[in-house]
């Protein structure tokens, strides 16, 4: 009888896989999918943070292959499909998610209209200061076709980029459908970012003036030796990918220690030799190492946005599992976790920290504002469509009034370039898509009472919350291994909300007890 209650349990726990899923055709592209993604992550940071044309090239024929093979599995699996209650339940999920891409689509759509060719007078009317540009400078006669883009094929650039990162989101919210599948993924952007890490402290300990030792970089561009960069040219996007790691590490800490039953009456000797004999302590050790590790990295990167988007990820993330009462209990995790990244900061050197915040303003440094003061010219010549995705670099020049020696590739703040580059018709997009996304999210959150669910889709709106805060004073997500990281984990935050509720949720009679 035991025998059989045991095998009924874990018949429940572990339901059986879907024949595409065991192996075959369907094993095969379902590999393709699950390891082409954790390629990108690995290929992505590693290339210089993908900046060059060739490391874009392979991201973006990366991300299709993997788009093509989930397009392949669909088809295959709808044509095996049985039309049962839970498949009708899951493609209403699918139906839910896709409501989301409504806004890149949107996005995409505009990029494209900014390089369809438009007769003079349809130019004069959406875009007059662009029309004025091509007449000033290329000498343009009435009855010429010209884009809204100044400069076309940087659209076209951004086009195939944005693309990329889209189709990666949609392959994500759609197959990853199952604890197992969450959990490797996000445990797969932990050890990168552990990797990262370590390879950045040996680098920066061992610097000959080369990128990996042999990649080399003119003076100009790499960060001051004083900070800290790992495979990245700029320290400020290393900050990024850190802090969007970070987080999630958090997270599955936070979960592997909510799954550990309390036991008051034990002595602290007896709960560790306890907590020794569950198998817990390893894992929670090495993600507590793991947290330290990455965030002392990331305030030694001495990156100002970074350390204060992630300080921003780590208050959002603490009030919003305050919410929930049963991970409220947990408060003494989050305090550990304060008092490790506390002692890494001291360790790491406060007065270092201190002295880059005082940096702000002092002669030489790069002035943001005085780049914002100069955008709000751009915005009023190109108010509806602007001049085009992926453009700053082209016009900034025309307008830029001060520090004539530096050239400015991007605006510092990605709202500011998204505005410059796509208008009020683009800007709105992007700002009612965040709303949308973080809207969505935290509603469907509050309706989960799974601590897995609830801790990794905290922590994956935490990671949003870092880089989102971060975006208002650099460009890191004109920097695709971080704009790849960002949609990795917004999709994952997104699909772990929808995992198969009948493997996930815990039954009604005990549903009760894990309310908020």
């Amino acid at each position: 009888m035991n025998f059989l209650k045991k095998s009924n349990n874990l018949f429940k726990e572990n339901p059986p896989i879907p024949p595409l899923l065991k192996g075959g055709e369907g094993g095969f592209f379902n590999a393709v999918i699950e390891k082409g993604i954790v390629l990108l992550l690995i290929f992505t940071p590693l290339a210089f943070g993908t900046v060059q044309d060739w490391s874009i090239a392979v991201m973006e024929i990366m991300a299709f292959i993997i788009f093509g093979a989930w397009l392949i599995q669909r088809a295959k699996s709808n044509e095996q499909r049985a039309t049962t209650s839970n498949e009708q339940r899951a493609m209403s999920n699918e139906q839910r998610a896709m409501s989301i891409l409504i806004f890149p689509a949107a996005l995409i759509l505009i990029a494209v209209f900014q390089i369809i060719p438009l007769p003079d007078y349809l130019l004069s009317l959406l875009s007059p200061s662009t029309s004025r540009l091509y007449k000033t400078f290329a000498g343009d006669m009435a009855g010429t076709w010209r884009t809204i883009s100044i400069y076309q094929s940087a659209t076209i650039d951004d086009i195939f980029k944005l693309t990329a990162y889209t189709v990666i989101f949609l392959v994500i919210i759609n197959h990853y459908k199952t604890k197992p599948q969450v959990n490797s993924l996000a445990r797969a952007i932990v050890y990168m970012g552990c990797f990262l890490a370590v390879f950045a402290v040996v680098q920066k300990m061992t610097w000959n003036g080369r990128l990996f030792w042999f990649y080399p970089v003119s003076e100009g561009l790499n960060s001051n030796m004083g900070h800290i960069w790992g495979p990245y040219i700029g320290h400020a996007h290393f900050a990024g990918y850190m802090e969007m790691a970070i987080p999630l590490a958090i997270g599955l800490l936070l979960y592997k220690t909510s799954t550990i039953k309390e036991l008051p009456d034990l002595s602290l000797s007896k709960r560790i030799a306890n907590l020794s004999v569950s198998g817990s302590l390893m894992p929670i050790t090495l993600l507590s190492l793991a947290v330290m590790g990455m965030t002392g990295v990331l305030f030694i990167s001495l990156s100002r946005g970074g350390i204060i988007g992630f300080t921003a990820s780590m208050l959002f993330f603490t009030l919003l599992i305050r919410t929930r009462r049963t991970l409220r209990k947990k408060t003494g995790v989050i305090a550990m976790a304060g008092i490790l990244i506390l002692s890494v900061v001291l360790i790491a050197g406060w007065d270092r920290i201190e002295d880059r915040f005082e940096e702000i303003g002092e002669e030489g440094k790069i002035a943001r504002t005085d780049i914002w003061k100069d955008t709000i010219n751009m915005v009023r010549d190109f108010p509806v469509f602007g001049t085009g995705l992926g453009t700053f670099e082209n016009i900034y020049l025309q307008y830029q009034t001060g520090r004539s020696r530096f050239l400015y590739e991007h605006a510092h703040n990605d709202y500011i370039e998204i505005f410059t580059d796509t208008g009020i018709a683009g800007f709105m997009i992007v700002i009612t898509m965040l709303f949308f996304f973080f809207y969505k999210i935290i509603k469907a959150w509050r309706q989960r009472h799974n601590n897995f669910v609830k801790c990794m889709a905290a922590s994956g709106l935490a990671s949003c919350v870092a880089i989102a805060v971060h975006s208002f004073t650099d460009f890191n997500m004109r920097i695709p291994a971080n704009a790849l990281l960002l949609t990795v984990i917004a999709a994952l935050t997104y699909a772990t909300l929808n995992i198969e509720q009948r493997v996930m949720s815990p039954p009604r009679d005990r549903r009760a007890s894990n309310e908020q």
